[in-house]
């Protein structure tokens, strides 16, 4: 990744039923990238079945698309995305968003 990184928000919707070895492996997945700081967060949408949301870390739409497209339910073909750059405009998120990287705690600094 380069020294800027953004945020992406990576809309999931599900193509076929999941066993659950495969939720299984979702959810390993995101465990994975949530602990090398690439996930903020990530969950279900519970009132739209089959569809999930994430925002994830990375330096260019290119490669938050690839990120993503490792997900196990991606890979396996069980799961559709659409990943686009979010821009913090408000909200508690937005103060980090703007503050300039160095000053930002590891916690919530994109990975550089």
């Amino acid at each position: 990744m380069t020294d800027q990184s953004d945020y992406f928000i990576v809309d999931v919707t599900l193509t076929g039923a999941l066993e659950p070895s495969e939720l299984q492996a979702q959810r390993e997945f995101l465990r994975r990238l949530a602990s090398e700081g690439r996930l903020l967060i990530a969950g279900v949408v519970p009132d739209v079945d089959g569809r999930g949301l994430a925002v994830v870390v990375a330096a260019s739409l290119a490669e938050a698309r690839e990120l993503y497209a490792a997900a196990p339910v991606v890979a396996a073909g069980k799961a559709r995305i659409e990943v686009n750059r979010l821009r913090i405009t408000a909200g508690l998120a937005q103060s980090v968003a703007n503050r300039p990287h160095d000053e930002r705690s590891p916690a919530e600094a994109p990975p550089r």
